[in-house]
């Protein structure tokens, strides 16, 4: 198999990559023509830190932690420049955002598709590989698009599992 990739497009999308996160740092639209006015270095290393406490441990952390993993490299890192680097990496496509009811938005860099288990014991979450047959379980409508699939499974991990026995 083939894959053909239009540089134009890719071009035209790095162009709106760099658009969102100039607008997510710099707090406005920033016109794709401008950006060599604004301080990127910066940008680019506010979001690598984020990007790296991400990958550093696999462990869907919040907001708040990933501001305490990174803060380590940048001590000048503000709690709200996180979430807006977290939104312009999920915007961009780089991480997903993973919610469980009412608790805090996770982090995932993992991009291959998966489900998440979360532990009501002991709070872990954790990926779930998911089965290739799974991929077509759902009957739409015909005519429907569907944009996204989350898949959440909830309950007692192996470890809270063989403690409460």
């Amino acid at each position: 198999m083939r894959i053909y990739v239009d540089f134009d497009d890719v071009l035209c999308e790095t162009a709106q990559a760099l658009s969102r996160l100039a607008r997510a740092m710099f707090g406005r639209d920033v016109p794709f023509e401008r950006i060599h006015d604004f301080d990127l270095q910066k940008a680019f290393a506010l979001e690598r830190a984020q990007y790296e406490a991400l990958m550093e441990r696999r462990d869907h952390p919040t907001a708040l932690e990933v501001f305490l993993r990174a803060k380590s490299r940048m001590p000048s890192l503000s709690l709200a420049t996180v979430y807006n680097c977290l939104d312009a990496l999920t915007e961009c496509g780089l991480i997903k955002q993973v919610n469980c009811d009412r608790a805090s938005s996770r982090y995932c860099p993992n991009l291959i598709p998966h489900g998440h288990f979360f532990c009501k014991e002991c709070g872990v979450v954790f990926d779930v590989p998911l089965n290739p047959s799974l991929q077509t379980a759902w009957e739409v409508p015909a005519g429907t698009l569907v944009s996204h699939v989350e898949i959440n499974l909830r309950g007692t991990c192996a470890s809270c599992a063989q403690r409460n026995r």
